[in-house]
């Protein structure tokens, strides 16, 4: 008999077969410039439905901020995931989702913009 063997009309297979299948990086699917490339864990739904608390996100620091993207923002010693807003000289990090304030910084603020290219990665249960 082969490694497979036939019991009740179902396939059993040798320990070793479910191996068998190609190499998948989650690497070279997802970080297109691995120096400038973290993840971060959403920790809540300001940004839903886009992204939900506990989504991933693959964040690329490489990319530009423009005005309307969304950014991960380091800002009161939190970082923030928001929407960037630059009108009439006033930065704002906007939430998309309405139940989260939006935040305008003052000039004595200290903030930091740490990317804003986003792939994400949402588990499903």
């Amino acid at each position: 008999m082969s490694k497979e063997e036939i019991i009740g009309g179902s396939r059993l297979f040798a320990m070793g077969e479910d191996h068998a299948f190609e190499h998948q990086s989650l690497d070279d699917k997802f970080v297109q410039n691995k120096a400038s490339t973290f993840f971060f864990s959403m920790r809540s739904a300001a940004m839903a439905p886009l992204f939900m608390k506990g989504d991933v996100l693959i964040v690329d620091r490489s990319k530009n901020h423009d005005n309307g993207k969304v950014a991960l923002v380091f800002y009161q010693n939190e970082m923030l995931c928001r929407r960037i807003k630059l009108e009439n000289g006033v930065l704002s990090l906007l939430a998309d989702s309405h139940h989260f304030q939006d935040i305008t910084i003052n000039q004595d603020d200290e903030i930091k913009i740490f990317g804003s290219e986003f792939r994400k990665y949402r588990a499903s249960c």
